[in-house]
């Protein structure tokens, strides 16, 4: 998780789903809702990194989100990053629709 932190602090990004001080679980799940039915219609806050259980493949293949694996956790941002061949253990998902990862 050391990189992904690393990478949102570094370039002014928010994290979608690290909640290690809120107490209020009923306005935590209403903004995953919110978040998710956004991320669905197409449209990603530009300045935050998405965090995934799994990959997100409508979200790859609708191109809302540039998905990556990097430090053992799935990622997604909405534009792709650059220069990603530099950043050791950071790999990115590209699916086109019919295929899977």
């Amino acid at each position: 998780m050391d990189v992904v932190l690393y990478f949102a602090s570094y370039n002014g990004l928010t994290m979608n789903d690290i909640y290690l001080a809120r107490q209020n679980v009923s306005s935590v799940e209403d903004h995953k809702e919110n978040t998710w039915e956004m991320l669905n219609n197409g449209f990603a806050d530009g300045d935050t990194v998405y965090i995934f259980n799994s990959i997100p493949e409508h979200l790859i293949i609708n191109n809302t989100l540039a998905v990556y694996v990097a430090d053992d956790m799935i990622i997604g941002v909405a534009a792709e990053i650059e220069n990603t061949k530099y950043m050791r253990g950071v790999e990115q998902i590209i699916l086109s629709e019919g295929s899977s990862p």
